[in-house]
């Protein structure tokens, strides 16, 4: 009797040791096989990929890839997408200061490139705000608030961080991008702070971004061609 409870005790033991052991292996094949691997944001995931897309009521699909600054050499992302446009961008900013990525801005415009520019009213008021120099180039420039919600509260501010590309040569100019986060475009935000960035890959989001865009131009912005 004593014999066959030592069996079953040793028995048990083998069969507990085995499970434990093939959980663990389990556990590092899955975190093998769900590592994110590195690639370029023009480099378009397939369908399906669980590291990159995800599914919502609003969008059956989207593909993304975050970005950190400084680790990431996000300038020259924000750049090259810019530069992949051929028709259409808007760019809502808190802050715009960035040397290189306005010159690109007045690129695009000399290009053919619709470019839309929303930032808010406190850019005026700092003189490396980049705001003033994209309008006299030519740009369409809109300041929020408009004179109506300035006057309710002197604390409205823009505090969107959003780019919307409409046809960019890096989705063949089948899908719409927009790139959105915590980032200011400043130097010291691309160089010295700790900031991120996701490139969206999608009609519908890059739709409601653009719709966003569309409405606070249209009911609470001044031009700044009426502002000078």
């Amino acid at each position: 009797m004593r014999n066959g409870r030592l069996r079953i005790g040793i028995l048990y033991g083998i069969i507990m040791f085995a499970c434990i052991v093939g959980s663990v292996k389990s556990l590092r094949y899955r975190d093998h096989s769900e590592a994110s691997p590195k690639y370029s944001p023009f480099c378009i995931p397939q369908k399906g990929a669980r590291h990159n897309s995800f599914s919502s009521d609003s969008c059956t699909e989207c593909q993304l890839r975050q970005f950190f600054a400084p680790r990431d050499n996000i300038r020259r992302i924000l750049l090259e997408l810019l530069d992949s446009e051929k028709e259409k961008v808007q760019i809502a900013a808190f802050k715009l200061t960035d040397l290189a990525f306005a010159e690109k801005l007045i690129e695009l415009h000399r290009r053919g490139v619709k470019v839309e520019l929303l930032v808010d009213a406190g850019e005026l008021d700092t003189r490396l705000n980049k705001a003033i120099e994209l309008h006299r180039k030519g740009i369409a420039v809109f300041i929020f608030p408009c004179a109506e919600i300035a006057n309710k509260s002197r604390y409205a501010i823009l505090h969107h961080k959003f780019i919307v590309l409409h046809k960019p040569a890096a989705t063949k100019g089948k899908k719409k991008i927009v790139v959105t986060g915590s980032l200011n475009y400043t130097k010291s935000a691309m160089d010295v702070n700790r900031e991120n960035i996701l490139v969206i890959i999608s009609n519908c989001l890059a739709n409601a971004y653009a719709e966003e865009f569309s409405y606070i131009i249209e009911n609470e912005t001044d031009s700044l061609r009426d502002r000078l």
